[in-house]
């Protein structure tokens, strides 16, 4: 069962209501926006599993590829855990159109950032979920790690989102109810055989829109 889903099924009967919310939502209206010069995508190569963790070469190439072919900034996201990761990163792609802000934000401060974002490139992790729950399109690089558990979101959410995952996964993406018993309690997969180029054909079709 999806974890929203749960959760409100959860609610319902502590509240002996029927509630109709069908996302997540973040009201990031009072916090305060941050004052960067360009329009900008968020990074955030962070997860606690090594196995979730696509490698700093492969965010470096589509940060790369972002720069070369776009006017939006580039700010990588993350906690001070981070830190070392986004600044491999930097060192890589140098440029000042990329800044490290991994360990410089609050929760609250980091929904705002997304927010604001024009696209979130993210790991399997929780920065997705903040972006789902404040509109703000997201591609998530997933190993299949508790699958229809936490992703893919469901159909009916409505959430602007695109899940990579391994080639095991996505041969079988049709069968969900397959993917949950394999998948639905852990994946040992390598997040590291998606290839950048699907990242990079995943972006090119959202901004493609702008």
């Amino acid at each position: 069962m999806f974890e929203f889903e749960r959760n409100k099924d959860y609610f319902s009967k502590i509240l002996e209501e029927n509630l109709i919310i069908q996302k997540p939502i973040l009201d990031v209206n009072k916090i305060q926006r941050f004052d960067f010069r360009n329009e900008y995508i968020v990074i955030f190569p962070g997860a606690n599993d090594p196995k979730r963790r696509w490698s700093p070469e492969k965010f470096s190439m589509v940060i790369i590829h972002i720069l070369k072919n776009y006017n939006f900034d580039v700010t990588i996201a993350g906690s001070k855990d981070d830190f070392t990761n986004a600044e491999e990163i930097s060192k890589s792609v140098r440029s000042d159109r990329l800044m490290n802000y991994c360990g410089k934000t609050s929760l609250p401060q980091l929904a705002r950032l997304i927010s604001d974002a024009k696209l979130l490139i993210s790991n399997d992790t929780s920065a997705v979920h903040f972006s789902a729950s404040v509109n703000t399109p997201f591609i998530c690089i997933s190993n299949g790690n508790h699958f229809g558990r936490f992703h893919p979101y469901p159909k009916e959410t409505d959430v602007k989102g695109i899940f990579l995952y391994p080639e095991e996964i996505r041969n079988l993406i049709s069968d969900g109810d397959y993917l949950k018993t394999k998948y639905g309690f852990g994946s040992d997969l390598d997040v590291n055989q998606i290839d950048e180029s699907f990242v990079i054909s995943a972006l090119e079709k959202f901004l493609s829109k702008e």
